[in-house]
């Protein structure tokens, strides 16, 4: 019999502060589970509710982007704060078919863009970012592709939103 280890969560939900990115709006502030079925996650796979909040970076990058009349820069989807003032960027992959066009430099560019409108007066930046897929595109031979093509990088962490959630139960 296997020996079973269980992995205690590694973080508690605080409420975001619109503070924490530049140009944020009352209104980027969404439930979890309203922003992952946007985002393209099955209802099956999303155990979070409303309750836990996140920043809908994607809308804030969007208004930026019309406001100085320029291309939308792509950032990570959403921007999580937890206890200890630590902020977490998430990128969601629900719409993907595959892992195979995922690229590091992407997701990297994605961070940067992030990163610019963040304001770090009051929290930090976790390094390590998540970036979730659906149950039917992310089997373990999928995660250990992606884990070799990121040079096995302990900053990226690719997991289902069902995993996600366990980070947090």
């Amino acid at each position: 019999m296997k020996n079973m280890v269980q992995t205690m969560p590694k973080y508690q939900f605080e409420l975001p502060d619109i503070s924490l990115v530049v140009g944020a709006e009352a209104a980027d502030i969404q439930g979890m589970h309203t922003l992952l079925q946007q985002e393209g996650c099955p209802n099956g796979e999303n155990k979070f509710t409303d309750e836990p909040k996140a920043i809908y970076l994607d809308a804030i990058q969007t208004r930026i982007a019309k406001r100085n009349k320029a291309n939308t820069n792509s950032s990570m989807d959403f921007v999580l704060c937890v206890v200890n003032h630590k902020a977490m960027l998430v990128d969601a992959k629900f719409n993907s078919k595959s892992v195979d066009n995922l690229k590091r430099h992407d997701i990297d560019q994605k961070i940067a863009a992030s990163r610019v409108i963040l304001c770090f007066d009051n929290y930090s930046l976790i390094n390590k970012f998540y970036i979730l897929f659906k149950n039917s595109v992310l089997n373990e031979s999928q995660k250990n592709k992606l884990k070799r093509q990121f040079l096995q990088s302990p900053n990226y962490s690719f997991m289902t939103a069902t995993e996600f959630y366990d980070l947090f139960e």
